[in-house]
């Protein structure tokens, strides 16, 4: 599968070849209605217009598009007044150039992931650190997993506030607060965090475990992305290297905090942990079943062994070659980590330990006006495909079920790695048979109620990016 990027000139081309239009416009394209002294209006109606035409040909909804909804509105709201009603996933942003960015791996970052949570009983929300970016400003500074955000440049966070606050970029100041007995007390830890451009490789931690001699691998992956000329997938290639130069025998890894991302990577990372056997022969990992105008238009100009329709397993002179897997996830697991999960299900012993994952078996691409110049800054990531493994598991609403149910409880983070971690010593006792630290079957309920990270989830959304040149060829 192809990294993509659309282009306008290229979007409409691929319109009428495809013979996507409809009896009816999706939106009328007059602007008799509109004020033409305003500039916003006409600016706006430009924009819309690109959002309508690309949504008319992509949305996996997109018999589903309204008729009432008028150019003239501002871009954000057009583009969610299309959306299907059960459409969670697909977003805008009027910032293309800093999400692209992003998926290149180098970006503008303070440098660690929270999660947000509150208690039933208060509108106070605080958060918790789940990982720090190493050379990151948050790490120097001293911030590390578990720790707990009370304020930020001084104003309690609460259910009103606490995403702006957090999503400012440049910096801020983070006042720390302590859980205890239930309750988190203020405390007078204070550190002052800037955004720098990190390189932000998702493998932030991996070792190998010798228990009853026995060695076992862990890796702890927290985005699917492939980086700039693959950056991270070669990174991904010498880690699993140096498992396989220790002689492990099992792997464990890590996506509690893994929202998704691009596709290659998941199929990179799949080709990886699978048997040799189903890597090397190239097993079908995934299929991809699109709007019917977009999924007729693959059949009839590539066949249905299109790489537009499936994805398989590759040869990987790094490929593992294991029988089993064990991966911990959290509900914050979702998208791409899914898709690995899910896909691996019919090569291999799959155990999964933790809690169920998010349930999106969707996949999105990222469309942006790459004219030099472009005629605006917009960019938007509509739901386009849904996927499922080679046996056709699909429609994981409730997300994927846990064989081995564990929460994760941030208020007793340990570090990655350590074997008392309920979740990483459960995997342990599944593969050795000993216990070697707090591997409860269930955890007690979570005292607190967790709040969407829509930052990472809107991120995560993301599956691959979409080029309609190596569509027309």
């Amino acid at each position: 599968m192809k990294k993509l990027v659309l282009h306008a000139t290229l979007i409409i081309s691929l319109l009428a070849i495809a013979s996507c239009a409809k009896d009816d416009d999706l939106v009328s394209t007059s602007t008799e209605t509109a004020d033409t002294t305003s500039i916003a209006s006409e600016s706006n109606a430009v924009v819309n217009d690109w959002i309508a035409e690309n949504m008319d040909l992509y949305y996996y909804w997109n018999t589903s598009l309204p008729s009432d909804v008028s150019l003239t509105d501002y871009p954000e709201d057009f583009f969610y007044d299309l959306l299907y009603s059960s459409d969670y996933f697909s977003f805008i942003t009027d910032d293309a150039a800093s999400l692209i960015d992003e998926f290149s791996g180098t970006t503008l970052a303070l440098g660690f992931s929270p999660a947000f949570g509150k208690f039933s009983d208060s509108d106070q929300v605080f958060m918790i650190v789940e990982y720090v970016y190493s050379g990151s400003s948050a790490f120097e500074q001293g911030l590390k997993r578990g720790d707990i955000i009370l304020k930020i440049n001084g104003e309690y966070l609460d259910t009103d506030n606490y995403y702006d606050l957090y999503s400012q970029t440049g910096g801020y100041s983070v006042t720390l607060g302590s859980y205890i007995d239930g309750s988190i007390y203020e405390t007078s830890t204070t550190y002052d965090i800037s955004a720098t451009y990190l390189v932000l490789d998702p493998i932030i931690d991996y070792e190998v475990k010798e228990v009853n001699g026995i060695k076992i691998g862990y890796v702890v992956y927290v985005e699917f992305i492939t980086g700039d000329n693959d950056l991270f997938l070669n990174s991904m290639d010498q880690v699993m290297a140096e498992l396989k130069s220790q002689g492990i025998t099992e792997l464990v890894v890590d996506l509690r905090y893994n929202p998704g991302g691009e596709l290659t990577a998941a199929q990179h990372l799949a080709s990886l942990l699978a048997p040799a056997s189903a890597a090397s022969s190239g097993e079908a990992f995934v299929t991809f079943n699109y709007n019917d105008d977009l999924q007729n238009y693959f059949l009839r100009t590539e066949g249905s062994n299109s790489d537009n329709l499936k994805m398989t397993l590759e040869t990987n002179s790094n490929n593992l070659n294991l029988s089993r897997i064990f991966f911990l996830t959290t509900n914050g697991s979702a998208s791409a980590s899914e898709l690995v999960i899910n896909g691996l299900e019919p090569y291999m012993d799959v155990v999964v330990i933790g809690e169920p994952t998010y349930g999106k078996y969707y996949g999105s691409y990222v469309i942006y006006d790459t004219d030099t110049p472009p005629a605006h800054n917009w960019a938007i990531v509509p739901v386009v495909m849904k996927y499922a493994n080679s046996l056709g598991v699909t429609d994981f609403v409730n997300g994927l079920t846990p064989d081995v149910y564990i929460e994760d409880d941030l208020f007793s983070a340990k570090e990655f790695g350590n074997i008392t971690d309920p979740m990483l010593a459960s995997a342990i006792e599944q593969i050795t048979g000993l216990s070697v630290g707090n591997a409860r079957a269930v955890s007690p309920q979570k005292s607190y109620n967790t709040l969407l990270n829509k930052t990472k989830m809107a991120k995560g959304n993301v599956m691959g990016v979409l080029n309609p040149a190596d569509i027309l060829n």
